[in-house]
């Protein structure tokens, strides 16, 4: 289950939040604008997420286990599958 500050919902939240400030200070920031800000914050934690993951297995000390095997191969059928829709719904 992801964290609940990795949510688009929360994150979209904030950043409408952080939009209605910024619009009261006098910046110019629209519904687009909003939702490129949303999935680029999303897509960084995504990115550090990885860098963690990445660093944490290569400076592992132990094995993975069967059950380890199993989880990481359910994780990338379903990446698989997230960037075949993403890349489907571009066309």
């Amino acid at each position: 289950m992801k964290k609940w500050y990795l949510s688009k919902g929360v994150i979209g939240g904030l950043v409408s939040l952080l939009s209605v400030i910024a619009i009261n200070w006098g910046f110019d920031i629209n519904e687009d604008t909003q939702g490129l800000i949303t999935n680029n914050i999303l897509e960084i934690t995504a990115i550090i997420g990885s860098v963690f993951a990445i660093y944490g297995r290569v400076t592992a000390t132990e094995n993975l286990t069967e059950k380890d095997l199993r989880i990481t191969s359910i994780l990338k059928k379903s990446w698989d599958l997230k960037k075949a829709i993403d890349e489907n719904k571009e066309k």
